[in-house]
């Protein structure tokens, strides 16, 4: 007998005028004070416009330094940023660059030691914040999987996250 696993974002919203369910999602799971993690180019194209026109009046950051092929050093970058501005969510906004760099904060910003020790296969001890992916591409499914990849630009290679707690809220 062959037994498989499939393992899928918790809640999936999809179609025309999806992210006008964005200020419901993020009462749902209570979350007063976001992250917006995304690039420079989708804000100033207005692509994050549209989710922060959905945030119904709430506090909220934005960290637009993402950049293609994620590094290490952003992840510890946005993670400061969260820790500092207080945030209670991340909203990732953009391909799976951002999605990766999100998840990586949400699952780094209650570690007490330092990011390498997550690098590997399920050694994520506990979930972290709320994450809500709106992708903005086709591509790499990141908004519904388990995995976050990053470059270590000193050891020139990449390194993965691999736990269920990478998985998005929504």
């Amino acid at each position: 007998m062959n037994i498989s696993a499939f393992k899928i974002a918790n809640k999936l919203i999809t179609g025309q005028g999806a992210i006008e369910q964005l200020s419901a999602e993020l009462t749902r799971l209570n979350v007063k004070n976001p992250l917006i993690v995304t690039d420079a180019v989708l804000v100033q194209s207005g692509t994050v416009d549209l989710a922060l026109a959905q945030l119904g009046g709430r506090c909220y950051g934005i960290f637009d330094q993402v950049k293609p092929e994620p590094e290490i050093a952003i992840v510890e970058d946005c993670t400061r940023a969260y820790r500092e501005g207080n945030h209670d969510g991340l909203i990732a906004v953009g391909g799976g660059s951002a999605i990766d760099i999100a998840k990586g904060v949400a699952v780094f910003a209650g570690h007490e030691g330092p990011l390498a020790e997550l690098f590997g296969v399920d050694l994520v001890k506990r979930k972290g914040p709320v994450l809500i992916a709106i992708p903005t591409t086709a591509g790499t499914g990141s908004e519904v999987t388990n995995v976050a990849i990053f470059s270590d630009t000193q050891a020139k290679l990449k390194k993965g996250i691999v736990s269920d707690y990478l998985l998005p809220n929504v």
